[in-house]
């Protein structure tokens, strides 16, 4: 008896599929930064727009759960992704014109920089931002810089989140 021709088909394209080639690990959507390392470090941990004091908050992961076919033995994890949330110190809403643009991610002596795209955040206390693209391999349980660049009416400024350690998912 012959088996059927689905399943010849089915094991044919499992076997082309693992032929594919290595892929490669260290491409990233986050380009170097050709802004000075030492101007986005001085950047201030709490900046005033308006009247207001607002801070930085940082989610920094990559996603270590297995996956079929997606990632291969070689690349060790997913790509770093960031989540990230400009809060206000007072606790109240943040101004309605706030905006957070780039992304500065900085680690010893290299910087890598992205768009900010909106992030599902379901509360008026917290602007979120997640970086666009598909971040470094950089290892995980490291500490980073993180920057963003700011907007209200017509001021802007930097806003920098300090030591922040980049989180393994399983």
């Amino acid at each position: 008896m012959r088996p059927p021709r689905n399943l010849a088909i089915l094991v044919l394209l499992l076997t082309l599929g693992a032929c594919e080639p290595r892929q490669d690990c260290d491409r990233t959507d986050w380009p170097l930064t050709p802004v000075p390392l030492d101007s986005l470090l001085t950047a201030p941990e709490t900046v005033v727009i308006g009247s207001r004091t607002y801070t930085l908050r940082t989610d920094l992961y990559r996603d270590f759960m297995p996956s079929f076919g997606l990632e291969g033995e070689e690349c060790q994890g997913g790509p770093l992704q960031a989540l990230l949330g400009v809060v206000a110190t007072d606790s109240l809403p943040v101004d309605p014109t706030l905006d957070a643009d780039r992304v500065w991610v900085v680690q010893k002596a290299e910087g890598r920089e992205t768009t900010l795209v909106p992030a599902a955040v379901l509360e008026p206390y917290v602007l979120g931002r997640r970086a666009e693209g598909d971040g470094p391999r950089w290892d995980t349980d490291i500490r980073v810089q993180v920057i963003v660049h700011l907007r209200a009416g017509g001021a802007e400024a930097l806003l920098r989140a300090a030591d922040q350690k980049i989180q393994r998912l399983y």
